[in-house]
């Protein structure tokens, strides 16, 4: 284990390095083994935590209040959250390198479209099309929420941009956003630069709610042709497509629905559904119970991703 500079700055100065030393120095290893130490003053706060390798984290002063408490009027970093920040920036980073290109793997045929994980772990990714919902959206969140769970939402960037508040509480919960197109068009019966527009239209949309441009992409009706493929790796787009598709669309009662879904998840699968259908939102507490008490567990797409990635022998 090593001890490592946490560094909090502020109005852009910092704590000398002299207190560290003083301070690692100062405290006995048997009293502080495993704990995090912070020294603070008026503008500057320096957190000392041990961790496995070097590791360096900039936080300006609204995040880092987000991630302390106050107990017994000291602060306090909560090492889960850090944890917990670490991973989903690795999380990121490896789906930006798989929509790039510059990394595959087996879940990924020839034309680099992502259906399902080829982890033999049994993790399910539950995912929500043609949002925001003015009457649904907060309900799967509170649904979701409730059952503790994290899904990804492919959103329509017309909706995304009539409901941006939506947008961010979708973000705010946790959730994966891609793009759905920015109207549900048939991509495939576009030209070239109408395809490109699409994409390129949705994504700032969704930028410019949540500040982070999406890197995944659900092409409506699961539609696409190599042209499709082509425009959405030059926007460094991940494609998106399913293996479990219940078409709760087209079913009527929550009851088969869910037996739609459960009659066909396997391990790594990938199941579409859609906001605003009220037979889904009534399935969905009779699928998330079924696939936890089967030993499932919820991720999000990038999860999947990166479970995907992290399984690949070394050199792919």
């Amino acid at each position: 284990m090593f001890f490592h500079v946490l560094s909090i700055k502020k109005n852009g100065r910092y704590l000398c390095y002299a207190i560290l030393f003083f301070i690692v120095i100062s405290v006995s290893w048997g009293r502080w083994q495993g704990r995090e130490i912070v020294a603070g003053q008026d503008n500057q706060v320096l957190a000392i935590v041990t961790v496995e390798s070097p590791l360096t984290i900039w936080l300006n002063g609204e995040e880092f209040r987000q991630l302390t408490g106050v107990v017994d009027n000291e602060l306090l970093l909560g090492k889960d959250v850090v944890s917990q920040r670490k991973r989903t920036a690795q999380i990121d980073s490896m789906v930006r390198q798989v929509a790039a290109g510059e990394k595959s793997f087996g879940s990924l045929g020839e034309d680099r479209i992502f259906r399902s994980s080829n982890v033999e772990k049994k993790q399910i990714a539950l995912t929500f099309d043609d949002g925001p919902n003015e009457r649904w959206t907060e309900k799967y969140l509170d649904l979701l929420a409730d059952k503790e769970i994290k899904a990804s939402f492919f959103m329509l960037g017309k909706n995304a941009k009539n409901h941006p508040e939506l947008v961010q509480k979708v973000a705010a919960a946790g959730h994966d956003i891609g793009i759905h197109s920015y109207d549900h068009d048939d991509l495939k019966k576009q030209g070239y630069a109408a395809i490109q527009e699409d994409l390129i239209l949705s994504q700032d949309t969704i930028a410019q709610i949540t500040g982070v441009a999406p890197t995944l992409f659900r092409p409506p009706y699961g539609s696409i042709d190599a042209q499709v493929i082509e425009v959405a790796q030059e926007q460094g787009l991940l494609m998106v497509l399913w293996n479990v598709d219940p078409q709760d669309w087209l079913l009527d009662t929550k009851e088969k629905v869910a037996k739609a879904v459960l009659d066909h998840v396997e391990p790594g699968n990938i199941v579409v559904m859609h906001e605003g259908k009220t037979v889904t939102y009534g399935a969905l507490p009779i699928i998330i119970d079924a696939l936890k008490e089967d030993g499932y567990e919820f991720v999000t797409i990038r999860e999947l991703v990166y479970e995907s990635c992290m399984e690949q022998p070394q050199g792919n």
